[in-house]
């Protein structure tokens, strides 16, 4: 898949997440910062169901199998990985504590929705 499709994949994902309820969404653009991903999402939900709901609704929306899907609802994080997105959907406690944001806060924010 090529960077155009995946800039159409993580505009479609932060579309599906948005409508679960997702908070703080935010999409890095890590192209010249490393090579096995193209983007990276990250997002914050209120529960371990919420989590399973934007699981369900990235597989309805993005039609794609992804590559690997990392985590349990319960565990607070759940990393999706299309390839050239990667998709991180986390409850706000573990969010804060992994603040994967200082890894990736050179890289440049696009918006996607």
């Amino acid at each position: 898949m090529g960077v155009l499709d995946n800039k159409k994949l993580v505009k479609k994902a932060a579309e599906a997440i948005g409508e679960k309820r997702g908070e703080n969404t935010v999409v890095y653009d890590v192209r010249e910062l490393t090579s096995f991903t193209d983007f990276i999402l990250m997002t914050t939900v209120k529960s371990s169901v919420q989590i399973e709901a934007v699981i369900k609704d990235l597989k309805k929306n993005i039609k794609r199998r992804p590559d690997h899907v990392e985590g349990e609802k319960t565990s607070g994080w759940v990393l999706v990985d299309y390839g050239g997105v990667i998709i991180n959907v986390f409850l706000p406690d573990c969010r804060n504590f992994y603040n994967l944001e200082r890894i990736w806060g050179e890289a440049k924010k696009i918006k996607c929705t």
